[in-house]
C-alpha cells in the first residue's frame, strides 16, 4: 500500500538562490545541518546529476548508523524540481520504496524573482516494507 504527505514551507532567500542550495544538497545540507548527517559520500557520478548517487550517515546515540543511498532522478532546472529514490541504506528495512520530489518556486503572488522569498515543497511518496508492523511514517 502506497502513502504521500506534503510539507510546505516559506524562506525569506529567493527562488533562484533556494535552488542553487537544493541541487548542491549532497555538499550543503552537511554543513548546513551537522548535527542531521556525519557524512555524505557521491558513490557514482558527481552529486548534482541524474544517475548520481550519494550516500548519507547519521550516527545515533546507540552506537547503530543511519545509512540513505540516494539516486537522483531528475533535476529540472525550468521548474526547479529534483527527484530522487532511495536505492538502499538500513532505512530500506522500513520501506520497500522512498521517493522525494522537491520543488521550489517564488513566493505565491510574487512571480517576479526579485527576491521576496521562495515557496518549497517537498512530496515524499513511499510505500511501507511490512502493513502488519509498526513501521513509521518518515516524518522526520
Amino acid at each position: 500500500m502506497a502513502f504521500n504527505f506534503e510539507v510546505e514551507t516559506q524562506l525569506k532567500s529567493n527562488a533562484e538562490k533556494v535552488w542553487g542550495a537544493l541541487k548542491q544538497h549532497a555538499t550543503i545540507f552537511p554543513k548546513a545541518a551537522p548535527d542531521k548527517y556525519d557524512s555524505v559520500e557521491v558513490l557514482e557520478g558527481d552529486g548534482l546529476s541524474v544517475g548520481s548517487v550519494v550516500l548519507f550517515k547519521k550516527a545515533e546515540t546507540n552506537g547503530n548508523a543511519t545509512l540513505m543511498k540516494q539516486r537522483i532522478e531528475l533535476v529540472d532546472e525550468a521548474n526547479k524540481t529534483l527527484i530522487y529514490n532511495v536505492i538502499g541504506g538500513n532505512i530500506m528495512k522500513y520501506y520497500k520504496s522512498y521517493k522525494s520530489i522537491t520543488s521550489v518556486s517564488d513566493k505565491q503572488g510574487d512571480g517576479d524573482g526579485d527576491g521576496n522569498g521562495a515557496l518549497v515543497k517537498c512530496r515524499v511518496e513511499f510505500e511501507k516494507a511490512a502493513v502488519e508492523q509498526q513501521v513509521p511514517d518518515p516524518n522526520s
